[in-house]
C-alpha cells in the first residue's frame, strides 16, 4: 500500500511539472569602473533601454546596484538588470527587434563605445 502510494505522489508530480508554466530571465550585469561610465550606463537604461523594453511589451523590468560597503570600497561598480519573458521565443524575439533600432544602437555606441547589443 505504502508503494502504491508514493508511486501516485510521484506521476502526480511529474504530472503538476509537466504542465507547469516556464518563465525564462535574463540577467545583464555591467562593471563599471568610474562614475562616469555609472553614470552614462544609468542613462541609457533610463532614456533608452527601458522604454524600449516597455514598448515591446516588458513592463517589469528590475534595475538593481548592490549597497556599498563604507569599510570596503568596491573596486568595480556594478549594475544589475533583471528581465523577464515569457518564453525562449520572446526573448529571442526581444533581442532581434531591439537590434534593429537605430537609435538605441547609436545610445548605446555612445555609452559603450559599440553598438552591438
Amino acid at each position: 500500500m505504502f508503494k502504491s502510494v508514493i508511486a501516485f505522489l510521484t506521476l502526480l508530480l511529474i504530472g503538476f511539472t509537466a504542465n507547469a508554466k516556464r518563465d525564462f530571465y535574463q540577467i545583464k550585469v555591467y562593471h563599471l569602473k568610474t562614475e562616469e561610465q555609472e553614470r552614462k550606463v544609468d542613462d541609457f537604461l533610463k532614456q533608452a533601454y527601458l522604454p524600449a523594453l516597455h514598448r515591446l511589451g516588458i513592463a517589469h523590468v528590475g534595475v538593481f546596484k548592490p549597497i556599498p560597503n563604507p569599510e570596503k570600497p568596491a573596486d568595480e561598480k556594478l549594475i544589475y538588470v533583471f528581465i523577464p519573458f515569457k518564453s525562449q521565443g520572446d526573448f529571442f524575439q526581444t533581442r532581434t527587434k531591439i537590434s534593429r533600432r537605430q537609435s538605441l544602437l547609436g545610445r548605446r555606441k555612445n555609452v559603450f563605445g559599440c553598438g552591438l547589443y
